[in-house]
């Protein structure tokens, strides 16, 4: 029996050994931390220098064990690289052999980081990256294996995988990752011949990245990717401009309103769903949209004349949806929304009607009459947005179409309904500064046509007389309430004729000319100073009494 006793003894004691020894071996493997043991009877004191050396210890070997493990993935990268150069694999084949291995990789950082090892999943997630990405540009760029359209859909399937293990396991570091690698990717294998599958690869992954990103709270996680995707944009407009040449200006138009969309679109389901006020981010991006991707569509389709029916419809609906969304709110779209909304409409709306009309004159008198209907608007609704909007569309129309007398009557008539119709101050003010210009333009077409002068003092003298009569005319309306402003601007117009009297009618005119360009600007003068009295309040009067009236006054 003591026989017995001892061996059964010295068997359990190299069991504990091994069972010690395995665990020791487990953690360096993993590069774990073990937890500090419980103080008690029979456990060592807790030191804390050498409890921080070991972990620190540790912390460094699991560091150089993740690099090495990164290395050699690396290599296994490049034993499909050299069997495909070689011959052993064809090149599509090896391809798809580099796209799988580094999906493995990517589903392997996805295990680890559920398992809540984020430093492994971060480690293979990047070397992941550091073989899809490379490999998308080498087998498309250098070696010419597959086509750019195919690089592009590797880049963007890579990029979407990354992104989605990032929003699935709350890990910002591979979003990073993801993000700018795929764009990156799909923006060095664009060429001027092959522009739009990189286009579209990098909207849909950087679309992606803003939405992860708005979801996790994650703040700058988007701005690279849409500094990359906005200059893939312009790339896709400015590169064939530089060329000389665009071979598919449709397909450009239609990649150029997608990129558009999935960003927009990104943003409103955002913001809508969970009724939140547009950041700076998206405010400034959302303008970067609407007019690298409406707006460049727009220029490609009216410079190659193609595709301008479609695109002006589908402009006139993101107007119609924009509309509804400013007046209805939709429930849960915030005030700023709104606003933002209805501006995204309004341009909309008047880039489909270029679009759709391609000519200045038809395009301005359309501007005009929506400055009214927007105007009566913003009246049924005291809405100080569509106020401001509907002074928008009369200024784009007078600066189109003041040079042509028929559209220049009609936006000064369509001024004075804003100013009569809208109450807003400002909007006021800006509508009848363009009715005045409208009406200065008039009154020296009229009269150019009608006395027909044959020299330039002639011509000086209508302009002058013109100035005149209209700061006159402005101080003669600025007795009604909706001429507010009135008075000063026809100071303002008084200013601009003593500037013309003085440098031009001095300069080349006769005496009996500067008699009457005198007697017109001082007859303003004494009008516009006559009615500014009326507008004189009183409490600003300057009243002058005698000093023992001024006595009894003060003693009574």
């Amino acid at each position: 029996m003591s026989e017995y006793g001892a061996g059964l003894e010295s068997r359990v004691e190299r069991l504990e050994g091994a069972v010690e020894e395995l665990s020791h071996r487990l953690e360096r493997v993993e590069g774990c931390h073990p937890e500090p043991a419980k103080r008690g009877e029979g456990s060592p004191a807790h030191v804390p220098g050498r409890s921080f050396a070991v972990s620190a210890a540790q912390d460094d070997s699991g560091v150089f064990s993740l690099a090495g493990t990164s290395i050699l993935i690396l290599a296994g990268a490049y034993v499909i690289r050299a069997l495909t150069e070689n011959g052993v694999l064809p090149h599509f084949v090896g391809v798809i052999a580099g796209v799988v291995y580094a999906a493995v990789w990517i589903f392997i950082a996805d295990h680890a980081a559920r398992r809540g090892r984020s430093r492994v999943a971060l480690f293979h997630a990047a070397t992941a990256s550091a073989v899809a990405f490379p490999l998308v540009w080498e087998t498309t760029v250098r070696f010419h294996f597959v086509s750019p359209a195919f690089g592009a859909t590797v880049a963007a399937f890579m990029g979407l995988v990354l992104v989605g293990v990032a929003w699935r396991d709350r890990q910002q570091s591979i979003a990073w990752i993801g993000g700018i690698g795929s764009i990156a990717a799909a923006l060095s294998i664009a060429t001027p011949l092959a522009l739009i599958p990189p286009l579209l690869a990098g909207s849909l992954v950087g679309a992606a990245t803003l939405f992860v990103a708005m979801d996790c709270g994650w703040t700058f996680v988007s701005w690279p990717a849409a500094i990359l995707t906005n200059t893939l944009a312009v790339m896709a407009i400015g590169w064939p401009l530089l060329q000389g040449r665009l071979t598919n200006p449709g397909e450009l138009a239609i990649a150029l309103v997608a990129f558009a969309v999935v960003w927009l679109g990104a943003i409103v389901h955002r913001r809508l769903a969970h009724s939140e006020n547009p950041s700076v981010f998206d405010i400034c991006e959302s303008v970067l949209l609407v007019l690298i991707g409406f707006g460049g569509a727009a220029f490609v389709s009216l410079m190659h004349q193609t595709g301008e029916l479609l695109l002006g419809a589908f402009l006139l609906l993101v107007a119609g949806a924009g509309w509804v969304m400013a007046l209805t709110g939709l429930s849960t779209a915030t005030s700023l929304f709104r606003v933002l909304a209805g501006a995204l409409g309004g341009f909309a709306l008047g880039l489909g009607t270029i679009v759709l009309l391609r000519d200045v004159t038809d395009a301005t008198l359309a501007f005009a009459l929506f400055g009214v209907v927007v105007g009566e608007l913003a009246r049924r609704r005291k809405s100080v947005a569509f106020a401001v909007q509907s002074v928008a569309w009369i200024v784009l129309a007078a600066v189109g179409g003041v040079w042509t007398f028929p559209t220049t009557i009609a936006i000064v008539v369509a001024a004075v309904v804003v100013i009569a119709r809208v109450e807003e101050r400002f909007a006021r003010g800006t509508a009848l500064a363009v009715a005045a210009a409208g009406s200065l333009v008039c009154v020296v077409y009229a009269a150019v046509h009608l006395i027909q002068p044959s020299d330039p003092m002639a011509l000086a003298l209508i302009r002058t007389v013109s100035l005149a009569a209209v700061a006159a005319a402005l101080a003669l309306v600025a007795r009604f309430s909706w001429a507010a402003g009135a008075i000063g601007l026809a100071r303002a117009v008084l200013v601009i004729g003593g500037l013309q009297l003085l440098i031009e009618d001095v300069r080349i005119g006769s005496a009996l000319m500067l008699v009457a360009a005198f007697a017109a600007y001082g007859s303003a003068m004494v009008v516009v100073g006559r009615c500014a009295l009326r507008h004189t309040d009183p409490k600003q009067a300057i009243q002058v009494t005698e000093p023992g009236e001024e006595t009894m006054q003060s003693a009574n």
